[in-house]
């Protein structure tokens, strides 16, 4: 007898879920999105700088070669390893 009143209540609340879902889809509210503006093409302020003139790049900036620089400050046993050792794996040497 309790199994009867399972499948009951199941099917009931798998009906009440099914009605649940149906009701929330289909009373969707429109009035709350605003209506679609129509486009239109705004030209960019005059007055500002950025507009109207051409991008102006620092000239110390132009001409520079950032790797030569680099090159010059590092000093030449500043790329060997700090670990001794012929550089065999594990740090092994003979």
């Amino acid at each position: 007898m309790a199994n009867k009143w399972t499948k009951l209540g199941m099917n009931i609340g798998l009906w009440a879920l099914c009605l649940v879902m149906i009701w929330g889809c289909s009373n969707h509210k429109d009035y709350l999105k605003p209506p679609p503006q129509p486009e239109e093409f705004r030209s960019p302020p005059t007055e500002e700088a950025r507009f109207s003139r051409p991008v102006e790049y620092p000239k110390e900036l132009l001409n520079e070669d950032t790797l030569a620089k680099k090159a010059t400050k590092t000093p030449i046993g500043a790329l060997k390893s700090s670990k001794g050792g012929s550089g065999a794996p594990g740090g092994m040497s003979n």
